[in-house]
């Protein structure tokens, strides 16, 4: 391929990812977000260090805005019928991205169910920054690998889960996660579509799950 038509080439690449792409819009409160294995996720109001989302079965989640760490209570439908809560110091998580690329931390996380608790460890790493697309854009995300594991007498460390993880802090969502676990399947989850509150309708929402299909 000769420097001119490598250069036709990726001009006219850019020209069709730029026809494609679409205004990713502001994550306020009523925003849905749509994900590609089909789940949906409405945001009820959001803090300067929480999330509250609630999804397509009426499971409310309160999420923290620390990209690797995930939901910090979900409550079951109907209200009161199971509420998880998982607890661990969030002080010492917003330390990891501050260590710059290669900065690993372990930690642990309690989880409390109908009067029981147990305990799960990880260990996450930031990775740095990286670019990753969304709805045809560009997006400045932060990259973290994650490790569940315990800590049996015989086997020493057994690792239970392995998460990879593309965070926006712009929008405080996650974008892209690849979840692997021993003897399943690995899955991952993208963003498929975000609506704005006055775009969010019942067939609009339908129309955009129908596409993940």
């Amino acid at each position: 391929m000769t420097t001119l038509t490598r250069s036709l080439y990726f001009l006219l690449f850019s020209i069709a990812t730029a026809a494609n792409a679409q205004v990713i819009p502001k994550v306020t409160s009523g925003t849905v977000v749509i994900y590609s294995n089909g789940d949906v996720e409405k945001l009820i109001r959001k803090s300067s260090d929480t999330a509250i989302w609630e999804d397509g079965r009426k499971r409310v989640y309160e999420r923290s805005l620390i990209g690797f760490y995930g939901d910090r209570v979900e409550t079951r439908f109907p209200p009161g019928s199971t509420t998880i809560t998982r607890r661990t110091d969030e002080q010492s998580l917003a330390s990891l991205i501050k260590g710059g690329a290669g900065n690993k931390l372990n930690f642990t996380v309690v989880r409390d169910r109908d009067g029981s608790s147990s305990q799960r460890h990880w260990e996450c790493t930031f990775n740095g920054y990286t670019t990753a697309t969304l709805l045809a854009n560009p997006i400045k995300t932060e990259d973290y690998t994650c490790a569940r594991y315990s800590l049996t007498k015989n086997s020493g460390l057994v690792v239970k889960e392995r998460r990879e993880i593309q965070y926006s802090n712009e929008l405080h969502l996650v974008i892209w996660e690849r979840r692997t676990r021993p003897g399943r399947d690995a899955s991952v989850r993208t963003i498929a579509a975000i609506l704005p509150p006055k775009q969010a309708t019942i067939d609009a929402i339908a129309t955009a799950v129908k596409n993940t299909n």
